[in-house]
């Protein structure tokens, strides 16, 4: 199946075991793995490597081992052998390359992925030419860089999709069938003929070679999903086949429809699947833009009986309580839509710009790790005072600051929601960080694209993959991915349950429309990765049919829902 063209882009940029029972997995095995994660960091692009290294670091999260990041520029000799698997992001142009990393790397035996660029310093002699001891050590050789249309990849019989907007990949050849394995091969129209396809991933002896940078331009449906899998083979740990399934009912809060958060809980009872219900404990609408509460400030759940027997019903029936924000809005003015909670942003600022552009302009004033524990232990001491027990965290437009981030992980517990990754300014200063308020889900731009993604009508976007500059002051470069498995820690220490699929979106809001065939497509390309989930939400106004169809249509596939826990692997 081909995913649907989606006309608005959104800048974007994914660890389970076996399941004993649902909700409970086998734990891993202790190991003392380690992983060295070397980057680009010179020039006008170098803090790309920065976040390329931390998505690295927490797919690798994923598997009993530590990793290790450091800028290439500053390897030392007999580095690389101190680790059990090495990565190379090649992200800058002829980047150089110290001479102690080359020799190291003709000498190792351990596992060293190298991502892109810069290959032909190893691959190429000084004349240009094939490096024969290259060429014989690893049987394939690297050729150039390549900008035909190869817009597919194929792993394991499925055909994944590559973002053509950024064609260029790295061209190289098998020559010796005995020592160079392909695993993964990109593909272009007519997708017929030798010169309609060349290796994506080749892997000679220990060396492996992705020919892009599978971080860029990921979605459900990209070959960001093969790297994924490959990971396992890559580091030499491996997950046994299981494909499990997260749903969640988002958004909920004082002003939720009580009967249409029951309809839904019915529609997953009557199928057995247990469920998360992100519940924001304190409404807030300072100005006063809903007229039908009238609930100015700290209008908590308990003040509607009606709303909080529908979530104990819920809790009844199988429905876990997910912590989402203390009031999911910020302060008494709007950030950036209507001050209202679910709507707008509590632990960014976020402002309107005159073109209908969203600004993002920064942690909020108060900022630091202690707010927002102190904002987090709030909104579980709510839900506990009103007996319902919280089992994760989410963010509110899965949008905070490093120090956030960083303080939700000290905390502990399990974090429902995807994060965003900083990287120090470097290079020249980026101009912007817009994009339409309008944007839910659509293909990633490229990396170094000076956007950032906008919350919609006030619901999470999809971040996949964003790098940004902020509008205020100097530059401030960010990241966001997604998983198709849980991450064990990220490099904040987070624990993370996946969320890869998005949310349900049937009505057509700001030209976008999420049908439950666009998830169910992206789902069956996740069973390309032997351990992947499928991880999705929808907030109670949607139709109750969508929700069923989507729900049945992952059973019928093979996934097996699940409840979230702080224990899950």
């Amino acid at each position: 199946m081909v995913v649907k063209e989606l006309s608005v882009r959104l800048v974007v940029l994914v660890a389970v075991l076996l399941v004993v029972s649902a909700g409970s997995c086998l734990a891993q095995v202790p190991t003392s793995d380690t992983a060295l994660i070397l980057y680009d960091s010179t020039g006008e692009w170098g803090w790309l490597g920065d976040l390329y290294a931390q998505e690295m670091a927490n797919l690798l999260g994923h598997f009993p081992m530590d990793a290790v990041m450091e800028p290439i520029e500053q390897y030392t000799a007999g580095q690389l052998h101190d680790y059990d698997v090495t990565f190379y992001i090649g992200s800058v142009y002829d980047n150089p390359i110290p001479q102690s990393f080359l020799d190291d790397l003709s000498e190792s035996t351990t596992p060293v992925c190298w991502l892109k660029y810069n290959l032909w310093q190893i691959a190429w002699d000084e004349n240009g030419w094939h490096d024969s001891e290259f060429t014989e050590r690893y049987g394939f050789r690297f050729l150039r860089l390549d900008w035909n249309q190869w817009d597919r990849v194929l792993y394991n019989g499925v055909s994944l999709t590559r973002d053509a907007t950024d064609p260029e990949l790295g061209f190289v050849e098998v020559v010796d069938s005995g020592l160079a394995t392909v695993p993964a091969w990109a593909l272009r129209p007519p997708y017929e003929g030798q010169e309609a396809s060349c290796p994506y991933v080749v892997r000679g002896g220990n060396l492996w070679y992705v020919s892009d940078i599978p971080f860029s331009y990921a979605t459900p449906s990209d070959r960001y999903l093969a790297f994924c899998d490959l990971l396992h083979d890559i580091v030499g740990i491996d997950h046994a086949e299981q494909h499990l399934a997260l749903i969640r009912l988002e958004d909920v809060s004082a002003d939720t429809s009580p009967g249409e958060l029951r309809a839904m809980t019915n529609a997953l009872a009557e199928r057995g699947i247990p469920f998360q219900v992100g519940v924001s404990p304190c409404y807030r609408d300072p100005l006063m833009v809903d007229s039908t509460l009238r609930a100015g400030f700290n209008y908590t759940l308990d003040r509607n009986p009606e709303m909080l027997d529908a979530l104990r019903y819920a809790t009844d029936h199988g429905g876990l309580i997910v912590a989402h924000g203390y009031t999911h809005q910020y302060d008494s003015t709007t950030n950036p839509d209507t001050g209202k909670t679910c709507d707008d942003y509590e632990f960014y600022r976020v402002t309107m710009g005159a073109d209908g552009y969203q600004v993002y302009e920064g942690p909020v004033p108060m900022d630091s790790a202690a707010w927002a524990q102190s904002r987090m232990t709030a909104a579980r001491r709510a839900l506990r005072s009103m007996g319902l027990e919280p089992v994760a965290w989410e963010v509110p437009h899965y949008m905070a600051s490093a120090d956030d981030f960083q303080g939700f992980a000290d905390v502990g517990g399990l974090m429902y929601h995807r994060s965003i990754y900083f990287a120090e300014a470097g290079g020249a200063p980026v101009s912007s960080s817009r994009s339409p308020i309008s944007a839910h889900m659509s293909r990633l731009r490229p990396a170094d694209d000076p956007q950032h993604p906008a919350a919609g009508r006030g619901r999470n976007p999809f971040r996949g993959q964003a790098v940004a500059a902020s509008t205020v002051g100097e530059p401030v470069y960010m990241l966001g991915q997604f998983f198709p498995y849980v991450i064990q820690r990220d490099v904040y220490g987070q624990k993370l349950a996946p969320e890869n699929l998005h949310y349900l979106e049937p009505v057509m809001e700001g030209g976008i429309q999420l049908l439950p065939e666009d998830l169910l497509e992206w789902a069956e390309m996740n069973l390309v990765i032997r351990d992947g989930w499928a991880s999705a939400y929808c907030h109670p106004d949607v139709n109750v049919a969508y929700l069923e169809q989507l729900v049945d249509g992952l059973v019928l596939m093979g996934y097996e829902f699940v409840p979230v826990s702080p224990e899950m692997e």
